[in-house]
């Protein structure tokens, strides 16, 4: 169990960003919009890697900021995948993640060295051959810590458990499911990612950092690269005060409403993992389906469901009408016949009006 104990003494702003998941434009986007600047202290909660399309980009990004500026980084359970090159053992495993991932920063890897992915693949040479190409990246994994301390704020991936932190391993804090709902409070700011903020709230699908203050816990977790409307959170803290603010960046197209209109009155959700649904009937991109834990009934766009063993399955989503105004700038993260799913200020939610591209790329037939 490593902890590194810092002094951010004399920094601007503490930014805390958690999850990037390989979204390096996204990431990019972000400390623009915060307008990141040497006189922050940039505090990255780990799983910067996987799931999403540019995990090489972003790693040696976060490593070449950590050489010019103040910034520290945590592991997190999704990083571990490059300590799996230094292992003898596990190598059909090993094969079979780097087959079956839909993103992987191992695929990259490959990819930058034109090495085809096949089933035949001889992996004790080729987990040589990585760890020899890419042993800067494989070496930054190795020595990140665990926790950071500081005289106000612990800053863990996804759990911290009161008491000594020294008593920690490793795997208590970098793999927690549900680390809120566990009831514990703090001495100092806790501040976690991992699991996605939206489990947590009922009503609303909202994406933005969660702050207990009474017990004294900072969930930051938007879900990119996980949820289907997921995003990418900074937290930014004014040290001597205490003090939050949030800012998110997300990889949807941008567009603006031409059309106001109110917010629905009710909210049904649905989320992992109570996503078990039955198909009543279907019409064209849509399936009328019923949630079969509260017997309410959806219409769920059809890119959404798919199914397993025990039945149909959806990805999270909502029956929410949003509140837009004319004029206000929404992500979609879904355009269909029957509306656009899309976001605001962090809350996902339906909109039926008509919509302005941002740019010709995103613009699509209304």
């Amino acid at each position: 169990m490593q902890i590194l104990r810092p002094s951010m003494e004399g920094a601007k702003r503490i930014v805390v960003i958690s999850d990037i998941h390989g979204y390096y434009d996204t990431f990019v986007e972000l400390l623009e919009k915060i307008s990141y600047s040497s006189e922050d202290v940039l505090v990255i909660l780990g799983d910067m890697i996987e799931k999403g399309p540019n995990s090489l980009a972003v790693l040696r990004l976060i490593m070449h900021l950590t050489e010019e500026y103040p910034v520290f980084v945590l592991l997190g359970n999704h990083d571990m995948i490059l300590r799996e090159l230094q292992r003898a053992d596990r190598n059909e495993e090993f094969l079979h993640y780097l087959r079956t991932k839909k993103h992987s920063i191992l695929q990259e890897m490959c990819r930058e060295l034109s090495v085809p992915i096949h089933e035949n693949m001889n992996v004790p040479f080729l987990k040589r051959l990585l760890l020899e190409h890419f042993e800067p990246e494989v070496s930054f994994i190795n020595r990140l810590p665990h926790v950071i301390e500081t005289e106000h704020f612990v800053f863990a991936h996804a759990q911290v458990l009161p008491g000594a932190l020294e008593e920690l391993t490793p795997g208590q804090v970098l793999k927690a499911d549900a680390f809120l709902k566990k009831g514990y409070a703090f001495e100092k700011y806790v501040v976690v990612g991992h699991w996605p903020v939206m489990l947590y709230r009922e009503g609303k699908r909202d994406a933005n950092p969660l702050v207990h203050s009474q017990r004294r816990i900072v969930c930051i977790d938007g879900g990119i690269g996980v949820k289907p409307d997921g995003q990418l959170n900074a937290l930014l803290i004014t040290p001597l005060e205490e003090e939050f603010q949030a800012v998110y960046a997300d990889p949807f197209p941008k567009a603006t409403a031409k059309n106001s209109q109110l917010a629905g009155e009710f909210c049904h959700l649905i989320c992992w993992p109570d996503n078990r649904v039955k198909i009543l009937r279907e019409e064209n991109d849509f399936a009328y389906c019923q949630h079969e834990s509260t017997g309410r009934d959806f219409w769920i766009p059809k890119s959404f469901l798919w199914e397993m063993e025990d039945g149909w399955h959806s990805d999270d989503m909502n029956d929410y009408q949003l509140r837009v105004t004319m004029g206000d700038e929404v992500s979609v993260v879904e355009s269909t016949s029957r509306g656009y799913f899309i976001k605001k200020d962090g809350v996902t939610g339906w909109y039926y009006g008509m919509l302005d591209w941002k740019t010709p790329a995103d613009k699509k037939e209304e």
